[in-house]
């Protein structure tokens, strides 16, 4: 064979070489392991996180108190007499919200419940040895990290609301809207204008912030472990109770079982 049959030949070869590899012949490369070797390919798929709000209604936390009764008189004078034989002797009587706000229908308490709160309590005050409601405080509120009285109010009483029946609630003028008027309550500061106006007094677990409206002083102290403006939210997001109950008939919880506190 000459040198120019010897070309010709390798010609032919190179090309049998190149149509062996077209993408056809290419296609099964790497495809043979995933086909015998039991292995399960990688997602890029994430899973979706769920995060509780840091701050939520108030018909969204468990109300204690819920079902003490099943229904609830529209005449005060009959609610109270229902509460007082659930007395036993204590000042503080544990009270559902619709008994509450049927005897206080003016009482307004905090929309908004931040993290960690899970419960709230609601409490009317008798005067002692005295079947008569108490005027300073005349109701109390309690919101809770865990079910209450089941652990230290330390530990798991996160904010208390006492609302009081206070003559001066009518009369406050501007010139009134300072520290001066609490002298031994300091550190004091003052937020708002007018109408508006809260006094704040910092204690060694929290904060404590006063109001007027009248007929009634509010105050409601909060606990330092809650975060700065989640408290904020707290503090000025109030409604009344009349409308926080027509929400919850409007959208009822499930149902749950109150076990009052012993003594």
């Amino acid at each position: 064979m000459n040198r120019n049959q010897r070309a010709r030949v390798m010609l032919a070869l190179v090309g049998l070489l190149l149509a062996s590899c077209s993408d056809d012949a290419l296609a099964g490369i790497g495809a043979g392991p995933s086909d015998w070797i039991s292995v399960s390919m990688p997602s890029t798929t994430v899973a979706p996180t769920t995060t509780l709000p840091a701050a939520f209604g108030v018909n969204d936390v468990t109300w204690f108190n819920d079902t003490l009764v099943e229904e609830v008189p529209d005449d005060p004078e009959q609610v109270l007499e229902v509460v007082r034989d659930r007395r036993s002797g204590d000042r503080f009587v544990q009270v559902s919200m619709a008994e509450l706000g049927t005897v206080l229908p003016e009482v307004e308490i905090p929309a908004t419940s931040v993290e960690p709160i899970t419960h709230l309590t609601s409490q009317l005050v008798f005067e002692s040895g005295s079947s008569d409601l108490n005027n300073d405080p005349v109701a109390a509120f309690g919101w809770w990290s865990a079910e209450p009285y089941t652990q230290s109010r330390s530990t798991a009483q996160i904010a208390v609301l006492t609302v009081a029946l206070d003559s001066d609630s009518e009369d406050i003028g501007d010139s009134d809207l300072t520290c001066d008027r609490f002298p031994d309550r300091e550190p004091c500061l003052t937020t708002g204008v007018g109408a508006d106006t809260q006094w704040q007094f910092e204690t060694a677990t929290g904060i404590t912030s006063l109001w007027y409206q009248e007929p009634y002083r509010y105050e409601l102290f909060i606990r330092d472990s809650v975060e700065a403006d989640l408290a904020d939210r707290m503090r000025t997001s109030f409604i009344d109770i009349g409308s926080v109950l027509a929400e919850r008939e409007a959208n009822p919880p499930p149902s749950t079982t109150t076990t009052l506190p012993a003594g």
